[in-house]
């Protein structure tokens, strides 16, 4: 008898702390998998810059204008539900009870504080002293603004299905491990 055909969950959502390689795994994941990605993160960032603030002032910014998150978060829920094959960053999507009945592979990405300063710093190209108060004060107000928001402790790892932690890996070591473990959970789920 031919082994069974393994098949990769088809949506997948990914949240983590600054700097935790969210968006480089959910770029390298939907390639893998080809399939469609977004990004809550990187529309957050484009907002930012057509409004002219920098991300600092926009995650305070969006505490007193709640309406801004809603919208970001309504068009990713209606990409997940409408896409056959997604890969998605956001804070919010893991939490979201309209995906709840939805095949869905929740993902938390975390690392060592050090090196997500390190990371946005690199990226960015800022001095890590910089890196380090634009990360932590993104941290305070995204952690304010979903709880007064939606109510929600973004950093709450019970509803995922995988927690990975990036600090000693590389993007493509990241990329491999979470292949497997989608697979591992395939073949315990399917």
């Amino acid at each position: 008898m031919p082994p069974k055909k393994t098949t990769l969950p088809q949506r997948i959502i990914v949240n983590g702390r600054s700097g935790s390689g969210k968006t480089t795994l959910v770029e390298n994941l939907a390639k893998a998998l080809r399939a469609k990605h977004m990004d809550g993160g990187i529309m957050s960032r484009r907002v930012a810059r057509e409004k002219k603030m920098t991300i600092d002032v926009f995650g305070r910014y969006r505490i007193t204008h709640p309406e801004t998150d809603r919208m970001i978060d309504r068009r990713l829920i209606r990409e997940v539900k409408n896409s056959p094959r997604i890969v998605v960053q956001s804070r919010v999507l893991p939490y979201a009870k309209e995906l709840k009945k939805l095949p869905i592979v929740r993902i938390y990405l975390k690392a060592d504080q050090s090196e997500r300063i390190r990371r946005v710093a690199h990226r960015d190209g800022i001095s890590v002293q910089a890196a380090r108060k634009r990360v932590l004060g993104v941290e305070r107000a995204d952690r304010e603004r979903f709880l007064k928001i939606y109510g929600l402790d973004i950093h709450d790892k019970s509803v995922y299905d995988l927690v990975v932690d990036t600090t000693r890996r590389s993007p493509t070591q990241t990329v491999a491990f979470v292949l497997s473990e989608l697979k591992k959970l395939t073949d315990n789920h399917g």
